[in-house]
């Protein structure tokens, strides 16, 4: 309901806080289809609704990537909110974050009593987050070992997987050629190595402070690019036959959904580039529905 204030009304404000389910991160349009988009349309004018929300965070602060060290955390701080929905977790259960498990229920607590705090005195909500289905998405310790080790054990992660098998429906050559992977993360960066090493494959693992990264990403037939920063790869990186895949996905300042490649730059020059969205994406879906399908005739025939 509106707030009366010397005979006027002022909205509701309410400051939604997570990742990327927050975020809506995987919408066509985040700003009309994430969830504090359609939450104001549900309640109207007498709120305002804000996404604080930031694709991967986790709340631990020992996790990979700390919400509580990103600048939408600072400014959700600085929000005059009457309300904060916070829903932080679904990335703190991924294995390499959740071996700091002993932590989370005191850093939520920090978090509820930061936000409580502030000058304008919110109620904050707390929503369960969804986990991850660690099994079928091959992250945990047993597929990431199967991975490694090259067997049949379990399943590698959807992302590293599509990329491969967007290779091989396009009949682009992958034995013998050299492959730059721009990120090292457990779910991407590594497996996608892994995985393009099996194929035969000559791979350089980069990051975002290696040096030299144009210079050694021009060098590339296959460009992977899964750094986790929106347009970080630009026509200074390539060149002219290399064929790209762009893992990224961020909402840029348009709204619209962007990669880890600056597209328009990018597209012009190489003989192939994956599109966001529409790409690596699309496929990761189909890799997810495959395991699932999978999983459930192995159980049944267990």
């Amino acid at each position: 309901m509106e707030q009366s204030i010397k005979g006027g009304t002022v909205p509701v404000v309410v400051a939604c806080v997570g990742d990327s389910i927050t975020e809506g991160i995987g919408a066509t349009r985040a700003d009309q289809y994430s969830y504090p988009a359609q939450l104001q349309g549900l309640l109207g004018e007498g709120y305002a609704v804000h996404n604080y929300g930031a694709s991967g965070m986790t709340l631990l602060a020992e996790g990979d990537y700390p919400y509580i060290r990103q600048e939408r955390y600072a400014a959700s701080l600085a929000c005059p909110c009457d309300v904060v929905l916070l829903m932080l977790g679904t990335n703190d259960s991924k294995p390499q974050n959740w071996r700091f498990q002993e932590w989370y229920l005191s850093e939520l607590t920090e978090m509820i009593r930061t936000y409580q705090s502030l000058p304008s005195r919110p109620q904050v909500y707390v929503a369960t987050s969804p986990v991850v289905f660690q099994s079928i998405d091959g992250i945990t310790d047993g597929s990431l070992a199967a991975v490694y080790a090259g067997t049949d054990g379990g399943y590698p992660p959807c992302t590293a997987a599509a990329c491969v098998a967007l290779l091989k429906h396009y009949n682009i050559p992958i034995k013998g050629k050299r492959v730059v992977v721009i990120g090292r993360s457990l779910v991407i960066g590594k497996p996608v190595s892994l995985l393009l090493l099996a194929e035969h494959a000559t791979v350089t693992i980069c990051h975002s402070r290696s040096e030299n990264l144009p210079e050694i990403c021009r060098e590339a037939d296959i460009l992977v690019v899964a750094a986790g920063k929106a347009g970080m790869v630009g026509a200074e990186s390539v060149r002219a036959g290399q064929v790209v895949l762009d893992v990224g996905i961020h909402v840029g300042a348009d709204g619209n959904l962007c990669g880890d490649t600056r597209f328009a730059e990018v597209e012009p020059v190489v003989e192939a580039i994956t599109p966001v969205p529409g790409g690596v994406g699309t496929v990761t879906s189909t890799i997810l529905a495959s395991h699932v399908v999978e999983a459930a005739e192995r159980a049944a025939n267990q």
